[in-house]
């Protein structure tokens, strides 16, 4: 039957009252035909979302109007069951691609029709039938959108009363047992409903096994909302229901139902804390508000308001925010006992915002940015912020600033867009009622500032501290995320209009908030300074919001030439004023620049100067004078441009060293490319218009010459090592990488040029008018474009080039005039004959090709043209190949044609057009991988993946899918594309049907396939991997796959046994070991066996080694990738597996099945011991007497006796190392061993470990290696396991020969050592430590660091750990050891330095991870060891690397230093109760060294090295103060600021410029941090040859800056903008911060002429607003 269309059924949808109307009782039959065609296309799989949402509507409005027909057959048909089931098995299966209202409407409408059927005995039943049918698909593991829709089914009901919870509860509960049955229903449909209230009681306790399914769901995004909605409706129904007067009186027995299933399904998947956080908590804990305390006194809430959260999962604070938030919006206070300890400063919190401001720094982002949400939120807007909200707010908030993470980054500049939002509530509210309260009354708002400082002034006050620290965020060498942070939330600041509150005599004023004064007052010269210095930033998105800011800046601003002096905090002083604005001063320094260097962040940054110069004269000029401006500068750049192209043209060579073409053509893009470019180019008349058509076709004329001259560089085969021409010795050194990236630029931006052109509609005159872009002007741009994809090579070129050509082709589709509307057809003409002209010519994915089909096709997205261009390509991909009597000389445009296939089904643009393509392209792209032809075959195949990606999305397989994931997806797909399933069983039956015709055994058969066989099978195992297989093939496809496990490769029968494991699930595995195990074990055992009596399949007479190998992975997968907890049902198994023993390892010739045994028997082992150590319900006591202790015990002797056998073998012994075969064997009973001494020796292993491994130091480096990484992985699992004694790794140590071996033994003795070291507390360090022999061993730990990195960084984590022992046996008055301790805070400082590779700092910040328990035992406080300094100090460091990674592991031993120590006798877990992230642990931890070594000597030395960036070498005295050591030629260690100043205005003139070793690190912040540093100090800790020498460093210091800025005028992108001059001039102006806290006369003396008109002279200089406001500050604090 014909699907109705789209427009027919909004028609019949309007005309169904009239046309109900005009049907006669005789003329039903009609009615009913109508219907029966709704209904039909209603159920037609492929349905765009429109024309479904028509269908929908349609149907729904002839049921309302058929169930109240006066025509009995019409509205008995509507009312029938049959119909509503029908139409609810629409709604089930066709959810998934539909609109949410027009299916929820279709539910609306059945639930309508019950309610109108005569029947109430059929209701109940279609009710019950259809209850079941959606609590039978939630547990199972079906298509998602019919789980989707079931459970919104469920829902709906529950909230319309159409079922009660109890009979909800009792069909899952049948359900999850197995017993349901439709006919109980028939028979009994109300038994759940009208039993007793003890029996609802009892029911009721099945709830959480129900809930505890449906969190599972959580982890599908489709199916959480709706999975969370049925969770707390179930809830809600039970709590109205009434059935148990138990369950509803007690709110505490309500949480134990749900609570439990939730933090059970947390701890087992944390990633689900997001679909509980959004869609079940805070529906459940609305239902009650007492639930709220329940579920506060169950998470660490009260740890959290204390401030001890470190234990605390990320997932349970989050919860705790939630349930903050919702008492929060429900009024209610939450309680916590009265024994939390609060801090009294903070008065003014709640007890969320105690759990918020505790969690304000905690080390996940997640957290603490739900916690700031939190801490800011009110359900009132005008409520105001009390003072120490704010206070926290300016301590807190400049953590959050430097955000590595982009999500948290955006989520916190969201948070700050809600705290404006709150801001410009509070403070007009404020300003209204400052007067009116009383200056000492009672009320609450006068009473939260007990000192008298009002809440406007906090806010206002706020609002100045936090715009002040933005503009120092802009400074030049801080990093990109604080950049991109600040410029995102000045611009929200700035939108919001708060700014105009920093004066108070307008504040009061709401209507000045826009006005021009107002908004100079936030954009004035010092921030538009800033804000110009980053729009030449090396990161795109820090240049393109630096230009965005730069355009809402107000005219006068813009156009002021004079003075950056700022009005908010910087002061008014009268500057420079030089002949322009501060734009062109801008521009000319970055054309200069650009010029010079070529860098494509200069370059980018002068076409955005352009642009923003182009604006302002816009702004500046008269209306008549305006255009003439912008026509000059137009001209000015597309005159620069072509002089340039002649340089390129005429000379390459010398136009990549100084004459690049994209800075310019960017700014022409970015002018082109304004809206209203046409309307403010001209005014009137045609002098106008004619300067624009000449303009227009100069452009186009440049960006052809651009074409011209690059082309040879960009169409060569091989473009990245072509060299045009050779190098003259007398020109600058131009390498290949400077001219490729000269010629990628140029024709990149001269393309974008052209898309600007093209797609910009305010680019020329109207269409309309005629006077416009002409048919020629678009034929010449498309053409150009054309051009250029037909010849181009350089993949990075075409790919730019492909835009452009696609918005030609969608213009010109789009456009009235017939010529311009035919040039895309005449384009793929053209590029049909292109396919067939290079079909010789076969490049990577077919070049431009590709593009410029999908470029013709994004201009016909749909219809005919695009159907028959994908026709001519499939018949082209799948024509035969054409004999050429050339034979050298192939053609094959299938490849060609391939590959734009390809690009066509991966456009997303293209996406719904392709729909009806899919089949036979999968049908081509499967016969393809059955030529001969290499380059088919290959086209084939990533067509065929490109495909699958579009079925399923991903570009891979995912080895964490189960079974129940891919019956998802494959019942979905193959439902959609019948056409899959066969060719899956097409490609998998290659094999097999040569084994029929063959004569050979089918394993010969199997092993004598061609490459070419193996090429066809492998794509149908990735098609299986990725799709899953039908219900319908699922046996044959087994079947065919278990043949696989027979193939010779052995890649090809690791991944069929893999997808085999996959199509397994969890209840079929006890059957599939089975069946396994029944194929590997020998004859006899099988006929004695009755455990297999069910168990059927085929028996070879013996499996050659291939089919034993595959057969054994497949086993191997079955069981090792089973949670440990369930390998406990497989007991029988095991001992199956026993008599296995001497078949595939004793008399088994091949080592590599025999490995995969041992490896299977290992995994079980491993299982067995986390079982043992980690599952309470488990122990050794069960153990011992299960069947797997019994055959661990039995096979250990037999695993000795061939160890034995082996390491005895005359042909192997002293030859192993050549006999790689071997090798798999050898690691596999390596490993064995390790794990069957753990499990046959109950109370000391210890000793039968270390036996072990001694042994294995005999079997050679391979045997060791694999068992010390046995060792290793359990340690890592199980760490408190006492595999062997301590003492035993250094004699394994000493035995070690190869790195591995060397490596992993550290490794695992560290581990030991700190797992050891972090339960004994201080009181029993010597009892349980004690002095070791092994300890002596530290020399020979020396002479074995730098074989090779890896040893290196396991020695140095072993020297932490033994250091950690050391120290705390140790003498302080002990010189030797002392001196062990200086060579290990020196080999940390190497390590960790920023030109050491990751390994290696990660090795570092290790080792001080493993003396974690030196720096501070569990139960004491951090150490002041004066020793300890240095090791604090390379902690500090560590926070600071560019690495995330060690940047974490610091800030946990941060964490654990600052910690709350332990009580001994206390039952806590020892760990850091204190959870700190990097930027917040830099600032904790500096201040304790601070305070802790006050009078250090040798830290007042570190902070004058850091603070000025000089290192100082220091010279040990006997007491550990370090003097600084003058040389003989410069009496002062500090080099002098002007050889710093001359080095670091050197400039860098290469293209590509070096990269900073250390991105994150900010130097300004650290001279910031160190001068505070010294603040703390006490005098005692002052040197004085170095505090003079510091004195003096400053002070000449700012001299020379002075005399620099008088003779050269700064401004923007000047001398000062340079991030070395930056750096350098802040840390002279934080060291004369110093200089002048200390408050020697001799300085101030010195120093007061200095300083005198210091700032006006600044100011005149123009130089860098954030040294004016540093210098100003000190003068401001020395008044």
């Amino acid at each position: 039957m014909q699907v109705l269309s789209k427009n027919d059924l909004r028609e019949l949808g309007k005309g169904l009252t009239s046309l109900f109307f005009q049907y006669k009782k005789n003329d039903a039959e009609g009615a009913l035909s109508l219907l029966e065609k709704i209904q039909r296309t209603a159920e037609e799989p492929r349905l765009e979302a429109a024309h479904r949402a028509a269908v929908c509507d349609t149907l729904c409005g002839f049921l309302k109007q058929g169930s109240v027909s006066p025509v009995d057959n019409l509205r008995s048909t509507c009312l029938s069951a049959s119909l509503w089931r029908r139409t609810l098995h629409m709604y089930l299966m066709r959810s998934g691609d539909a609109q949410t209202k027009p299916m929820r409407q279709v539910l609306t409408v059945l639930v309508k029709l019950l309610s109108m059927m005569p029947d109430r005995d059929v209701v109940t039943l279609i009710t019950n039938e259809t209850v079941a049918r959606c609590v039978s698909l939630t547990y199972s593991h079906g298509d998602i959108s019919c789980v989707r829709a079931a459970m919104n089914i469920l829902d709906f009901f529950l909230g319309k009363y159409l079922i009660s919870a109890f009979l909800l509860i009792g069909m899952a509960s049948d359900q999850s047992a197995e017993s349901h049955q439709l006919e109980g229903f028939r028979a009994c449909p109300n038994r759940f409903d009208t039993q007793s209230a003890e029996s609802k009681l009892s029911m009721v306790r099945n709830v959480p096994e129900f809930v505890a399914m449906l969190m599972g769901w959580l982890q599908e995004v489709d199916v959480a909302p709706a999975a969370g909605r049925l969770i707390v409706s179930l809830f809600k129904a039970l709590k109205e229901g009434g059935g148990s007067a138990d369950f509803v009186a007690s709110s505490a027995s309500t949480v134990s139902f749900w609570l439990p299933p939730i933090l059970e399904a947390l701890h087992e998947q944390p990633e689900l804390v997001d679909s509980i956080e959004h869609h079940v908590l805070p529906g459940l804990l609305r239902l009650d508000p007492t639930y709220i305390d329940h579920v506060v006194s169950a998470l660490p809430a009260k740890r959290a308001a204390e401030g001890g959260v470190g234990s605390a999962s990320e997932a349970e604070l989050r919860l705790c925010l939630v349930v903050c938030k919702v008492a929060d919006d429900l009024g209610i206070a939450l309680s916590l006992g009265d024994s939390i300890i609060m801090d009294g400063k903070l008065s003014d919190f709640s007890l969320s915002q105690y759990i918020c401001h505790s969690l304000l720094l905690h080390v996940s982002s997640s957290v603490r940015i739900a916690a700031l949400k939190l801490f800011i939120y009110s359900t009132s807007s005008t409520k105001p912020l009390t003072h120490d909200v704010l206070l926290a707010l300016q301590q807190k908030l400049p953590f959050f600033h430097g955000e590595t993470d982009s999500r948290a980054r955006n989520d916190f500049v969201s948070v700050m867009k809600k705290l404006f939002s709150r801001l410009q509530g509070i403070i007009p509210r404020l300003f209204r009622v400052q007067d009116e309260i009383p200056t000492h009354s009672e009320t609450p708002l006068a009473l939260t500032n007990p000192k008298g400082f009002g809440l406007l002034e906090s806010h206002v006050g706020f609002l100045h501290w936090y715009i002040g620290f933005l503009q120092g965020e802009l400074q030049p060498v801080a990093s990109y995320q604080r950049h991109i942070s600040a410029l995102k939330i000045i611009h929200h600041l700035g939108v919001s209009g708060l700014h105009v509150y920093l004066q108070h005599g307008q504040a009061n004023n709401a209507a000045s908030v826009g006005s021009e004064e107002s908004q100079s007052s936030f954009y004035d010269a010092s921030l538009l300074r800033l804000v110009m210095d980053l729009v030449v930033d090396p990161f795109d998105d820090v240049r393109s919001a630096a230009a965005a800011l730069i355009h809402i800046f107000p005219k006068t601003t813009l156009l002021n030439n004079g003075s950056t002096a700022s009005n908010v905090g910087f002061g008014s002083h009268e500057g420079h004023r030089h002949g322009g604005s501060n734009i062109g001063l801008a521009l000319q320094r970055a054309e200069a620049v650009m010029r010079r260097t070529g860098r494509a962040d200069c370059a980018d940054g002068v076409g955005r100067l352009y642009d923003v110069l182009y604006g302002s004269h816009m702004l500046a000029m008269a209306p008549a004078e305006s255009p003439r401006e912008r026509s000059a500068m137009l001209e000015n750049l597309i005159t620069h441009l072509e002089s340039d192209i002649k340089v390129a043209q005429s000379d390459l060579q010398q136009a990549v060293f100084s004459a690049p073409l994209h800075g310019h053509l960017i700014a022409l893009r970015y002018i082109v490319n304004r809206p209203d470019f046409y309307a403010e180019f001209v005014s009137f008349g045609d002098r106008d218009l004619r300067q624009w058509r000449n303009m227009h076709e100069r452009l186009l004329q440049n960006c052809s010459a651009v074409w011209d001259a690059v082309k040879e560089v960009l169409c060569f085969d091989s473009p990245e090592g072509h060299v045009v021409i050779d190098p003259d010795e007398d020109e600058p050194d131009v390498g290949v990488k400077d001219t490729l990236s000269f010629c990628w630029r140029a024709l990149k931006e001269a393309s974008s040029l052209m898309q600007a052109m093209i797609t910009n509609s305010g680019y020329g005159p109207p269409e309309s008018s005629g006077n416009g872009l002409r048919d020629t002007d678009f034929k010449a741009l498309g053409d150009l474009a054309f051009t250029q994809l037909a010849e181009l090579r350089h993949r990075g070129a075409f790919s730019t080039v492909s835009q452009t050509f696609a918005a030609c082709c969608v213009r010109c589709a789009g456009s009235k005039i017939t010529k311009m509307e035919t040039l895309p057809r005449i384009w793929y003409q053209q590029t049909l004959a292109c396919i067939q002209d290079k079909a010789a010519a076969l490049t990577r994915r077919s070049a431009g090709l590709p593009a410029m089909v999908t470029g013709i096709l994004t201009a016909y997205p749909k219809g005919d043209f695009f159907n028959a261009v994908v026709l001519d390509l499939q018949n082209t991909a799948s024509a035969p190949l054409a004999l050429e009597q050339d034979r050298n000389r192939i053609r094959l445009p299938q490849v060609h044609a391939l590959n734009c296939l390809k690009d066509i089904f991966t456009n997303t643009r293209l996406g719904p057009a392709t729909e009806v393509h899919v089949e036979k392209t999968l049908t081509i792209a499967v016969n393809c991988l059955e030529k001969d032809v290499w380059a088919i075959r290959n086209c084939g195949l990533m067509l065929l993946k490109a495909l699958l990606s579009r079925l399923v999305g991903g570009t891979g397989s995912d080895p964490r899918r189960e079974a129940k994931h891919l019956r998802r997806v494959s019942k979905l797909t193959y439902e959609k594309y019948p056409v899959l399933a066969d060719l899956v069983l097409h490609l998998l039956q290659q094999i097999s049907t040569l084994q029929v015709n063959s004569q050979e055994s089918p394993a010969e058969a199997i092993e004598n396939r061609s490459s070419q066989s193996v090429e066809t099978v492998f794509p149908a195992l990735e098609i299986i991997e990725r799709v899953g297989v039908s219900d319908r093939d699922k046996d044959v496809v087994k079947s065919l796959l278990l043949q696989q496990l027979c193939s010779p490769v052995w890649n090809l029968r690791d991944k069929a046994a893999k997808i085999l494991r996959s199509l397994t699930d969890g209840e079929a595995l006890l059957k599939e070991v089975k069946s396994i195990l029944y194929s590997l074990l020998p004859l006899t055992s099988i006929s004695s066996s009755s455990q297999f009596a069910n168990i059927h399949i085929h028996q070879t007479k013996q499996l050659s080694q291939n089919a034993l190998h595959g057969r054994l992975l497949f086993l191997k997968y079955l069981i090792c990738t089973e949670r440990p907890r369930n390998i406990a049902p497989l007991d029988f198994e095991r001992t199956s597996l026993l008599g296995l023993f001497d078949q595939l390892v004793t008399s088994n010739a091949c080592p590599i099945t025999a490995a995969t045994y041992l490896e299977i028997v290992s995994y079980i082992g491993e299982h067995l011991l986390i079982n043992i150590y980690k599952t309470p319900v488990y122990g050794w006591d069960p153990y011992i007497d299960s069947p797997s202790a019994r055959y661990m015990s039995a096979i250990s002797e037999e695993v000795d006796e061939k160890w034995r056998e082996i390491v005895s073998s005359s042909s192997l012994q002293g030859n192993w190392s050549g006999l790689h075969v071997f090798d798999p064997l050898i690691k596999a009973l390596s490993r064995l061993k390790v794990v069957l001494g753990l499990l046959t020796t109950k109370h000391t292993p210890e000793k039968y470990e270390t036996r072990v491994l001694d042994e294995l130091c005999q079997g050679g480096e391979i045997a060791l290696t694999a068992g010390l990484q046995t060792v290793n992985n359990i340690l890592d699992i199980i760490p408190s396991l006492k595999i062997m004694p301590v003492s035993s790794y250094s004699g394994i140590l000493l035995k070690a020969r190869g790195s591995d071996s060397k490596a992993l033994a550290m490794e695992t003795w560290s581990k030991m050592l700190a797992s050891r070291a972090l339960s004994i507390s201080s009181a029993d360090t010597v009892s349980k430590m004690g002095r070791q022999p092994w300890c002596a061993h530290g020399g020979y730990i020396e002479t074995i660091e730098m074989d090779d990195p890896v040893t290196h960084s396991a020695a140095l984590k072993l020297r932490g750990a033994l250091m950690a022992y050391e120290y705390r046996l140790d003498d302080p008055s002990d010189p030797l050891f002392t001196c062990d301790m200086e060579a290990w805070c020196q080999m940390l400082k190497v390590a960790g330095d920023e030109r050491s590779d990751l390994s290696t700092r990660l090795a570092a910040v290790s080792s001080i991870e493993c003396f974690k328990t030196g720096l501070r035992p569990y139960d004491l406080k951090a150490s002041t060891d004066p020793r300890l300094l240095r090791v604090y100090l390379a902690i500090y460091d560590t926070l600071l690397d560019d690495d995330e990674d060690v940047r974490a592991k610091g800030a946990a031993i941060v964490s654990w230093i600052l910690s709350t120590p332990i009580p001994p006798d206390s039952d806590q877990p020892i760990v850091a109760d204190v959870s700190l992230s990097p930027p917040s642990a830099v600032a904790r931890l500096l201040e304790f060294i601070c305070t802790s070594y006050t009078d250090s000597a040798a830290l007042f030395t570190e902070c004058v090295s850091r603070l000025t960036g000089i290192h100082l070498e220091h010279r040990p005295g006997n007491s550990n103060i370090h003097e600084v050591q003058p040389s003989e030629q410069d009496p002062s260690p500090l080099t002098p600021v002007q050889t710093l100043l001359s080095t670091a205005c050197k400039e860098d003139s290469t293209l590509f410029a070096q990269e900073k070793q250390n991105l994150y690190i900010d130097p300004v912040q650290e001279a910031q941090r160190w001068t505070s540093a010294i603040h703390l100090l006490s005098p005692s800790a002052f040197q004085p040859h170095l505090a003079l020498s510091l004195e003096k460093w400053a002070v000449e210091g700012l001299e020379c800056l002075i005399e620099v800025a008088s003779k050269e005028v700064d401004g923007p992108l000047g001398w000062s903008s340079k991030a070395e001059v930056f750096v350098l001039g802040m840390r002279v102006l934080e060291a004369v911060k110093v200089a002048k806290r200390w408050g020697e006369k001799s300085f101030m003396r010195r120093e007061v002429g200095v300083l005198d008109g210091l700032m006006e002279r600044w100011g005149m200089a123009d130089v860098h607003p954030l040294w004016r406001r540093a210098m100003l500050g000190d003068l401001l604090r020395s008044q």
